[in-house]
């Protein structure tokens, strides 16, 4: 006589806790990776632009470029608020939402008839996503991550069935907040759509799409369309651009050339041909259907000015692969099946999965993380500089403390003390203070700062050199500099040939990191600077060049 089994808590099966270990391996890695950086880029705008205390409704609903940011933007306020300037929790917003997005995906595979294997190899690919560190490592990219965490959310509540009442509900939230996290929200809301229209029907679809649509409609016309550019690509390189995004893609991951569009023909052939799992096979289906949708976007908003390559940059690798894992997961489903009665085959595919999945994904991850590093190394410092310089009375001819880590840090908010009282403390080194002079007491620019001239001009390694009102005329080399000293701020306008002008300060025997700007063919433009007893270094593309606003004697090295 069979006992009736005792009353307790459902027993995990073995795929559910391989995914639960996994996904707490890689949480410990990357909170592990991460440890060392801090704030770059964006993140700098929702520090010091996103203030909820005056005029709040804009600064919730006001589109960051042309994304709808206000959940992002609320947990940014709130962290700032609880932690300030330290990075770490900010990190763990990004990390977490990845984390939660590996795990709805091991469910959604799993609902949709994936088996343990596949499921459990889908998502350690995620896990591990090298080519999605840019995205999982950024605090900023909460809103990409937080988009599709809520959509594949969205999914799980309709895998089963087509979603009514509360349920119904519960999916207009997600697919709506996911919208209110950014324009990735976009591609998540058509994701659910195609998979319900596959699953549930056409009627399904449109419910399903249709609320968040309309909020989102709703949220345009009031005021979204603000962040709206006006430029559009080319319908002409669409195409093209989009092929190259598809081409890219899965190159990340199998790291051959070339193989990339390969891989994506054959999930599509599967998916297309397949006929076992068919919950799965629309799954993977819609999932296609989905990225080209993100593709577009991308390349509608993004591939300007002829910029077909803009699909293929890092930022949208995590979204771009997750939106193809399900025709992953469904070609590694058929395969396992293949070999399921072979258990050293079984075996070796698993060795494989390990070997082409984890072990690479993790290593580029950190070499995103030290890069970064790399990329951030002396910023607090920097930031020190900068406050010591104004704290000194410094006078200064530029706002920007470093344009390429941080373009919305400005003068103007280290003048706050609501933001420098929470900021660290950090010693500048005279180096360190150099070379934030370089970025705030020289402008390059096209517009005149009204200085008078230099005192003193000395022009290195130039050819056929003339001097004559107030203006020198000379054949640059590709190794010409010129040095330019006074002792009151000043400036000189140029004109050079198309390439890279290299701009640096000398003070003290110390030269500081040279910064760089792209100059047009002949395009008028003015240097200036204020750094007391130092001196501007020019380095100048080769070619014909014209220097005015001269009133000293010219000391030159021809050849």
């Amino acid at each position: 006589m069979l006992q009736p089994r005792p009353l307790g808590r459902a027993r995990l099966d073995t795929a559910t806790r391989c995914a639960l270990f996994l996904c707490g391996l890689a949480g410990l890695w990357e909170v592990w990776l991460v440890r060392r950086l801090w704030f770059w880029y964006d993140d700098w705008s929702f520090l010091l632009k996103r203030h909820l205390s005056h005029d709040t409704w804009w600064n919730l609903f006001h589109p960051h470029n042309e994304h709808w940011s206000t959940i992002p933007v609320v947990l940014w306020r709130a962290m700032f608020t609880l932690f300030g300037f330290d990075y770490l929790p900010y990190a763990l917003m990004p990390i977490s939402a990845h984390l939660v997005t590996c795990l709805v995906l091991f469910v959604v595979l799993r609902r949709t008839g994936a088996g343990p294997g596949p499921a459990v190899a889908t998502m350690a690919l995620l896990l591990f996503l090298g080519a999605g560190s840019t995205t999982i490592f950024w605090a900023f990219q909460i809103g990409f991550l937080g988009a599709v965490a809520l959509g594949f959310g969205a999914l799980a509540m309709i895998a089963d069935s087509a979603p009514t009442g509360r349920r119904r509900a519960l999916v207009w939230a997600m697919l709506s907040a996911s919208l209110m996290c950014a324009g990735v929200g976009i591609s998540m809301v058509a994701f659910a759509a195609f998979f319900s229209l596959m699953r549930h029907g056409l009627r399904s679809a449109l419910l399903v799409a249709s609320a968040p649509t309309a909020a989102y409609v709703v949220w345009y016309a009031a005021i979204g369309h603000v962040g709206n550019s006006g430029q559009y690509a080319n319908p002409m390189l669409m195409v093209p651009a989009i092929l190259i995004g598809l081409a890219v893609l899965w190159e990340h991951i199998v790291m051959v050339p070339h193989t990339g569009l390969l891989v994506f023909v054959l999930f599509c052939v599967v998916a297309w041909r397949g006929r076992r799992h068919p919950r799965l096979r629309m799954l993977a289906v819609a999932g296609l259907a989905a990225l080209l949708v993100n593709l577009i976007l991308i390349t509608l908003t993004r591939a300007v000015d002829g910029f077909v390559f803009a699909a293929v940059a890092d930022r949208y690798a995590y979204v771009g692969i997750l939106l193809t894992l399900p025709a992953f997961a469904y070609t590694t489903q058929l395969a396992w099946e293949r070999i399921r009665e072979q258990m050293l085959g079984l075996r070796l595919l698993g060795l494989a999965l390990v070997a082409v999945l984890i072990v690479p994904g993790a290593w580029m991850q950190y070499g995103y993380t030290a890069k970064q590093v790399v990329l951030e190394a002396g910023f607090k410092q920097r930031i020190a500089a900068a406050r010591a310089m104004l704290a000194d009375g410094e006078p200064l001819v530029s706002r920007q403390v470093d344009p390429l880590v941080a373009p919305d840090l400005t003068t103007g908010f280290l003048r706050d003390p609501a933001i420098t009282g929470r900021l660290p403390t950090s010693r500048a080194s005279a180096r360190q203070r150099l070379n934030e002079a370089a970025n705030l007491q020289v402008a390059v620019g096209d517009r005149s700062l009204h200085l008078g001239g230099p005192a003193a001009v000395r022009v290195s390694d130039v050819v056929e050199l003339h001097s004559s009102g107030g203006c020198v005329r000379g054949a640059a080399t590709g190794r010409t500099t010129i040095e330019l000293s006074a002792t009151e701020p000043a400036q000189v306008w140029l004109s050079t040939a198309a390439g890279d002008l290299g701009v640096s300060l000398i003070r003290d025997g110390l030269t500081s990191s040279t910064r760089h700007w792209q100059r047009e063919a002949y395009e008028p433009f003015w240097v200036g600077w204020s750094a007391a007893s130092s001196t501007v270094k020019l380095s100048l593309p080769a070619g014909r060049f014209t220097m005015c606003g001269i009133g000293a004697a010219v000391e030159t090295s021809a050849r």
